[in-house]
C-alpha cells in the first residue's frame, strides 16, 4: 500500500481507539504521531490509513485560490503551470564571509539566480550540493535579507534534514540563539529527525512553542472542562426536571463559555507564534491544509520539488509574495500516484519541472532560462558518473569532482573495479509473478545476491564490509524484497546489512550497492517498472536512482540477454547496454552455479539452507546453457 507523510490514521491498540498522522515510513517501519499515549507496550494493533483526506483538502484549497485568487499569488502558480514566464534575475547573498563549505561555480550561479528571480528551479542530480544551495538560499540569502521564508518538502525527513542545515548554518554566523529568542523559527508538524528533536524541539515545535505560553491558559481550560463535566454528571445523577432544567444548565453553560474564550486565545497564541516566524519548516501537505500555516511568505523554498505532484507545488508556491525556488531532480522517482487515468497523468502525476515546461525544452535543446543545473556531483566514483551520463544525464553531462578521483578503489573478491555486472543469463533464470498487482520473485537472483552478499563479508582478500552497513542490496520489487530478506543470512542482517526496494531509498547512499533487476524469463512481458522509452517514465527514474546510490562500487544482478530483447530502445537499454559493454564482469564458478541452483531448488521445497552455498551439492537442474 502506497503511504506518504501526513496520511491521516485511526488505530486500534489493545482496545483504545486513536486517531493520528503518518510521520514517515522507512526501511519497512511506519512511524506515526497519535493523539494519546498509549504506554511503553502495545500488545496488539490496528491501524486504518485515510488516503482520500489529504486529497480532500488539496482540492479546498485549490477550490479556495479559484474563488478568492487575491488572497494568495497565483504570478508563481502560472509559472509552475507554463501559463506564464519566469522573471529571471540574479543577486548577490548578504552573507559572504563566513568560513565553510566554498559553493562552486554552478552553486554560486543557482544561489544568486534563486534571490534574484520570482521563480527558479534548481536541477540538482545526486551528490552535486542541492541541499547546500537550499541551505544557502535561506540563510544567507532570505533571512539575511530579512526576508521571510516558507521551507518545505514533501516528506517530514526532508523537511528536517534541510531545516538542522539552516540552523547550523545560522550558528556559523552568530545568529542562531538570537533567532530562537525570537522565535524567529518555527517547524509545524511531528519532527521526525531525533537529532533535531533532541537538540532544538521544545524551541521550534509549533506545539511546544503554545504549550510553553500557554500553560496557565491550559491547566485552566482543564479545570473549567472537569468543573462542566461535574455539573453534567450531577444532572445526570440527580435528574432535572422541567421547572429547574434551565436553572441547571445555566452553570454548565458558563463554564463551557469559558472554555471557547480559552480556547479562541490559545488559537490566537498559535497565530501569533507563526506571524512573528521568520522561517516555516512543514511538509507540503501541511502548507495546503488548514488551520496549519495560514499566512503569507515573501519566499517559499520546495525541497525535493521532483518528487512533488503538481498541485501542492502550486498551493506551496501560492504562499510567496515575492520569490519561489525549487530544488530536486526531475530524473529520479516522481510523484506517487495510484490512478491511470489521463487526468490524473496530465496534473497530478507531473512534477513542478514537467509541468513548466522546461523538461521539454531540455529535451529540445530550447534555451530554459528559469533552469539552474548543478553538475558538479561530488559522491560517485567516475565510472558510475560515466554510466549516469550515457543513461539519464545525456542534457547535462556530470563531471566528478577531484576530491571523488583522488579517493583509494575498494577490494573485492572480484578485483577493484567501481562498475560491476553480475550476468545470469547463463542460468536461464526464471520470475514468478505475485498475486497482487505486478510484483515479481526470482529465487536464482536471491541465491545469486545471497553469494555475492556472503563473498563481500566473508574472509575474503579484499572484503569491502567489514561494517555491513555500509553495503545496501535493492530491487524494484516487493516480492523479491520478502525473499531476500527471508533468504539472506541472519548474521548479515544482525551486522548491519540493509536491504530495500529502490522507491523506499531515494535520498541515501552507501559505499557498496548490489543492484538486482529481478526481471527474466517466466512471464509474457516486461513489468511495467522496467518499461519505458522516456527519461521521464517511471523505469528510467527507477534505474537511476539505483545506480546514484552508489560511491565506490555499483554491482549489477540482470539478465542481459532477456532485457535486452525485452527493453529493444530506451533509457533501461540502454542502461544494460553500457554494462554489457563496459562493466567487469563477475563469472560464477561452475561449481558455485551448480551449487546456485541446488540452493533454488531447496528454498522451493521450504528448507532454509543457512549454511549457504559452500560445500558440495548435486545438480539438480537441467545442464546450464553456455
Amino acid at each position: 500500500m502506497q503511504v506518504q507523510d501526513d496520511d491521516r490514521v485511526t488505530g486500534e491498540f489493545d482496545g483504545v481507539t486513536v486517531q493520528g498522522v503518518v510521520v514517515s515510513r522507512e526501511r519497512g517501519a511506519l512511524t506515526l504521531a497519535l493523539e494519546a499515549d498509549l504506554g511503553p507496550i502495545i500488545h496488539r494493533g490496528s491501524i486504518t490509513i485515510d488516503r482520500s483526506y489529504l486529497w480532500q483538502m488539496l482540492r479546498d484549497r485549490l477550490g479556495m485560490l479559484r474563488r478568492a485568487p487575491g488572497a494568495m499569488s497565483l504570478r508563481h502558480v502560472d509559472v509552475l503551470t507554463a501559463t506564464a514566464h519566469p522573471i529571471v534575475g540574479t543577486l548577490e547573498p548578504r552573507v559572504h564571509d563566513v568560513p565553510a563549505s566554498p559553493l562552486n561555480r554552478e552553486q554560486e550561479r543557482c544561489l544568486r539566480q534563486a534571490l534574484g528571480s520570482d521563480v527558479c528551479l534548481g536541477w540538482g542530480p545526486p551528490g552535486t550540493g542541492k541541499s547546500l544551495v537550499c541551505e544557502r538560499v535561506i540563510a544567507d540569502g532570505f533571512y539575511a535579507s530579512g526576508l521571510t521564508t516558507l521551507l518545505t518538502a514533501p516528506t517530514n525527513k526532508a523537511t528536517d534534514l534541510l531545516l538542522g542545515r539552516v540552523i547550523r548554518r545560522l550558528s556559523e554566523f552568530g545568529q542562531l540563539d538570537a533567532a530562537l529568542a525570537a522565535g524567529h523559527i518555527v517547524r509545524v508538524g511531528p519532527i521526525s529527525d531525533a537529532q533535531l528533536q533532541g537538540e532544538y524541539g521544545s524551541r521550534i515545535a509549533l506545539d511546544a512553542i503554545v504549550a510553553r505560553d500557554t500553560m496557565a491558559l491550559a491547566t485552566r481550560r482543564a479545570e473549567l472542562v472537569a468543573a462542566a463535566d461535574a455539573v453534567a454528571e450531577s444532572d445526570a445523577y440527580w435528574g432535572a426536571g422541567e421547572d429547574d432544567a434551565g436553572e441547571r444548565r445555566e452553570p454548565r453553560s458558563a463554564l463551557l463559555a469559558q472554555v471557547a474564550d480559552i480556547d479562541r486565545r490559545l488559537k490566537q497564541v498559535r497565530s501569533d507564534a507563526l506571524q512573528r516566524a521568520e522561517i516555516v519548516a512543514t511538509t507540503v501537505h501541511r502548507a495546503y491544509m488548514p488551520d496549519q500555516v495560514e499566512r503569507m511568505f515573501d519566499a517559499v523554498v520546495l525541497d525535493e520539488g521532483g518528487f512533488t505532484h503538481l498541485p501542492a507545488a502550486c498551493c506551496a508556491a501560492a504562499r510567496a509574495r515575492s520569490h519561489v525556488f525549487i530544488a530536486g531532480d526531475f530524473r529520479q522517482l516522481g510523484p506517487i500516484v495510484s490512478s491511470d487515468s489521463p487526468e490524473v497523468a496530465m496534473w497530478v502525476a507531473r512534477d513542478p519541472y514537467h509541468a513548466s515546461g522546461v523538461v521539454s525544452a531540455l529535451e529540445r535543446g530550447v534555451p530554459t532560462p528559469g533552469l539552474v543545473a548543478l553538475r558538479l556531483q561530488h559522491r560517485s566514483h567516475s565510472a558510475i558518473a560515466e554510466l549516469l551520463n550515457a543513461v539519464t544525464y545525456t542534457h547535462a553531462p556530470l563531471e566528478t569532482h577531484a576530491s571523488v578521483l583522488a579517493r583509494s578503489p575498494q577490494g573485492s573478491p572480484w578485483g577493484v573495479a567501481p562498475l560491476m555486472l553480475m550476468d545470469t543469463s547463463p542460468l536461464r533464470p526464471f520470475v514468478e509473478k505475485s498475486d497482487e498487482g505486478d510484483s515479481r520473485r526470482n529465487p536464482v537472483h536471491a541465491a545469486i545476491v545471497r553469494w555475492l552478499v556472503e563473498e563481500l563479508g566473508g574472509a575474503n582478500p579484499g572484503a569491502v564490509w567489514a561494517d555491513p552497513s555500509e553495503l545496501i542490496v535493492l530491487c524494484p520489487f516487493r516480492e523479491q524484497l520478502r525473499l531476500l530478506k527471508h533468504k539472506l543470512p541472519a548474521r548479515a542482517f544482525a551486522r548491519g546489512l540493509d536491504v530495500a526496494t529502490v522507491h523506499r531509498y531515494q535520498g541515501d547512499e552507501r559505499n557498496t550497492v548490489i543492484f538486482d533487476l529481478v526481471d527474466s524469463r517466466g512471464l509474457t512481458r516486461l513489468s511495467r517498472l522496467l518499461q519505458g522509452t522516456s527519461h521521464s517514465d517511471t523505469g528510467p527514474r527507477l534505474v537511476n536512482v539505483a545506480a546514484s546510490r552508489a560511491r565506490d562500487r555499483l554491482i549489477v544482478v540482470a539478465d542481459t540477454r532477456h532485457l535486452l530483447r525485452a527493453t529493444r530502445r530506451g533509457p533501461v537499454h540502454a542502461f544494460i547496454r553500457h554494462l554489457v559493454q563496459h562493466a567487469t564482469r563477475i563469472e560464477l564458478p561452475l561449481d558455485r552455479a551448480r551449487q546456485v541452483l541446488t540452493f533454488v531448488d531447496r528454498w522451493e521445497r521450504g528448507a532454509r539452507p543457512e549454511e549457504g552455498l559452500r560445500g558440495r551439492a548435486r545438480l539438480v537442474r537441467p545442464p546450464l546453457a553456455g
